[in-house]
C-alpha cells in the first residue's frame, strides 16, 4: 500500500516511459525527502525534453505572493503550442516540508485543482506533475481524491542518509491530532487568510472573486476543528455566489458553484449536528442540480445530482426519516449504476458502492436482513476488484468499511464465526492503512470504526483492550476538534462500552 521507494536512476526511466506515451491530460505525483532532490529529477526531465524538441513549464508557488492566480492560469489555461509539444507543467510543492504554512499552501492548492478536474481534462492536453514532500500521499487522498483516483504515475525517490522528513512528519501529524488548534493560528493559514483579502475585493468587485477560495478556506476550518469560522466563511461564499448565479440565471457554472457552496454549508451544519439548517441548504443544492442535469445530461451533471440526492439522504437518516433516505438512496443509486455501466472508471465503480452501502445502512436499521447482505455483498465484491486494482489507500479503506457493513450483518444473523473473520480482516486492513497514510484524523476514525466493531464480537480482556484503543484515539480527535458533536457522540458510545465491558469482568481469583 506505501508507495515503493525507488533509486532516482530507477524512478527516472520509468517517468520518462510514462510521459512519452501520455497522450493528452495526466495527473502525475513525485514524493520526495527533499527539494534538492526532486530538483535533480526536474533537471533530468528538463535536458530530456530538449532533446525531443519540447520543454518543461515550472511554478513554484512559493516564489509568487499572488501565486493561486497564476498557478490556476497556468494549470487550466489552453495553450495550443505548449499543447502541441506535449509540454508538461512541473509544479514545485516540496519546499518547506513539515512547515505547517507551507502545508497549508499544498493543501489549497491540491484542492483547488481537484474542484477543476473536469476543467483540466477538458483543456490542458498535457502532462501535470506535482512535485510533493515525502509522506504527504495522506493529504493527496484527502485533498485530492478525484485527481488521485485518475492519476498516470505515482512514485517516491528514496531517503538518502539523515534524511528523515517522513519521520518527523508522521510525529508531527499525530501530535497534530491530540492537540486543539487556536482560532488565532486557525485565522493565519493561507487559505483563509487569502480568503479574507479576497472577501473585501468581493465588495466592490464581486466578479473577481472565485468562490473556490472560499471553499478552501472553508476546508481549512473545518479540517482545523474551527467550526464557527467554518461556518462563518461558507456563509459569506454562499451569499457571493447566488448573487452572481442571480445576475448569470442562464450560466450552468455560475449555478453549480453556488451548488457547491450550499453542499460546503451542509457539511459545517452537519457537523455542528444542525440538521434542519443541512437539509434546507442540501435541498436547496439538490434543486439546482436536477435543473442541471436535466438542462446538460452530462456525466458530470449527473454525478453532481447523485451526490446531492446522498447528502439529502444522509440528513434523513440522521433524522430517523427512514423511508425519505431509503427514496432518495434508491434514486441516486440508479444513476450511479448508469454512469458506472457507461463510464466503467474506478470513480463510477466507486461512487457505485458507496450508495450501495446506503442502502444496506437503511436496511439493516430497519432489520430488512436479506437486502442488507445482498447490498453490502455488491458493494464488497466492487471494493475488493477496486483494491486490488488500485492497490492505493483509500481504495483499502473502502474494502475495511465494506468488509465492515458484512460484518455486522453476519454478526446480527448470529454467524458469530463469519462475524469475527470479516472484523478481523477489517481491523488489519484499517491498520495497515493508518500505518501508510500517517495517523490523519480519517485513517483514525476508521481504526477506531474497526476497533469498536472487532470489540463487539469478541469478550474478556481482549475486548477491553480494543475498547481502550478506540477510546484513547477518540479522545485526542475530540480534543482536536471540541466543538464536533459527532466525534462526542463516538466517544461517549464507546466510553459506555468500556465501562460495561468492565463491569462484566469477572473478579480476579474467581
Amino acid at each position: 500500500m506505501r508507495l515503493q521507494p525507488a533509486r532516482s536512476d530507477d524512478l527516472w526511466p520509468r517517468l520518462r516511459r510514462h510521459l512519452e506515451r501520455a497522450e493528452g491530460f495526466s495527473i502525475n505525483f513525485i514524493f520526495s525527502p527533499s527539494r534538492r532532490r526532486s530538483a535533480e529529477l526536474q533537471a533530468q526531465l528538463e535536458g530530456a525534453l530538449r532533446w525531443r524538441t519540447s520543454l518543461l513549464d515550472v511554478f513554484d508557488p512559493f516564489e509568487h505572493p499572488r501565486w493561486r492566480e497564476g498557478f490556476l492560469d497556468a494549470a487550466t489555461g489552453s495553450q495550443a503550442e505548449r499543447i502541441r509539444m506535449r509540454a508538461p507543467l512541473w509544479v514545485v510543492l516540496d519546499r518547506h516540508a513539515g512547515r505547517p504554512e507551507a502545508d497549508a499552501v499544498r493543501r489549497e492548492a491540491l484542492a483547488a485543482l481537484n474542484e477543476r478536474r473536469g476543467a483540466l481534462e477538458r483543456h490542458f492536453a498535457r502532462p501535470l506533475i506535482l512535485a510533493l514532500p515525502q509522506g504527504f500521499n495522506a493529504e493527496v487522498w484527502a485533498y485530492a481524491p478525484d485527481l488521485w483516483t485518475i492519476r498516470g504515475f505515482a512514485g517516491e525517490l528514496p531517503a538518502e542518509p539523515g534524511e528523515t522528513q517522513q519521520a518527523a512528519r508522521a510525529s508531527a501529524v499525530e501530535a497534530a491530532a491530540s492537540a486543539p488548534v487556536p482560532d488565532a493560528e486557525v485565522a493565519s493559514l493561507p487559505a483563509i487568510r487569502e480568503w479574507r483579502r479576497l472577501a473585501k475585493i468581493a465588495a466592490a468587485e464581486p466578479e473577481r472573486v472565485v468562490p473556490a477560495s472560499g471553499w478552501a478556506a472553508t476546508e481549512a476550518a473545518l479540517h482545523a476543528g474551527a467550526l464557527a469560522m467554518a461556518a462563518a466563511i461558507a456563509q459569506d461564499v454562499s451569499t457571493l455566489a447566488r448573487a452572481r448565479a442571480e445576475r448569470s440565471p442562464g450560466d450552468p457554472e455560475a449555478q453549480r458553484d453556488l451548488s457547491v457552496s450550499l453542499n460546503n454549508l451542509g457539511r459545517v451544519a452537519r457537523a455542528q449536528g444542525e440538521w434542519a439548517e443541512a437539509e434546507a441548504v442540501y435541498r436547496e443544492s439538490l434543486a439546482i442540480r436536477r435543473t442541471l442535469a436535466e438542462r446538460l445530461a452530462t456525466p458530470e451533471a449527473q454525478r453532481d445530482l447523485s451526490i446531492s440526492l446522498d447528502n439529502v439522504g444522509r440528513v434523513a437518516e440522521a433524522q430517523g426519516e427512514w423511508a425519505e433516505a431509503e427514496a432518495v438512496y434508491r434514486e441516486s443509486l440508479t444513476i450511479a449504476r448508469t454512469l458506472a455501466e457507461r463510464l466503467a472508471t474506478p470513480e463510477a465503480q466507486r461512487d457505485l458502492s458507496v450508495l450501495l452501502n446506503n442502502l444496506g445502512r437503511v436496511a439493516r436499521v430497519q432489520g430488512e436482513w436479506a437486502e442488507a447482505e445482498a447490498v453490502y455483498r455488491e458493494s464488497l465484491a466492487i471494493r475488493r476488484t477496486l483494491a486490488e486494482r488500485l492497490a492505493t489507500p483509500e481504495a483499502q479503506r473502502d474494502l475495511s468499511v465494506a468488509l465492515d457493513n458484512v460484518g455486522r450483518v453476519a454478526q446480527a444473523q448470529g454467524e458469530w464465526a463469519e462475524a469475527e473473520a470479516i472484523y478481523r480482516e477489517s481491523l488489519a486492513i484499517a491498520r495497515r492503512v493508518a500505518d501508510a497514510v500517517g495517523q490523519t484524523p480519517q485513517s483514525l476514525q476508521d481504526l477506531d470504526r474497526a476497533l469498536v466493531s472487532y470489540a463487539g464480537i469478541v469478550t474478556g480482556p481482549e475486548k477491553i483492550s480494543l475498547l481502550r484503543e478506540a477510546e484513547t484515539t477518540y479522545r485526542r480527535l475530540a480534543t482536536r476538534q471540541p466543538n464536533n458533536t459527532e466525534l462526542k457522540d463516538k466517544l461517549a458510545s464507546v466510553e459506555r462500552m468500556l465501562k460495561e465491558a468492565a463491569d462484566d469482568r469477572p473478579l480476579q481469583g474467581s
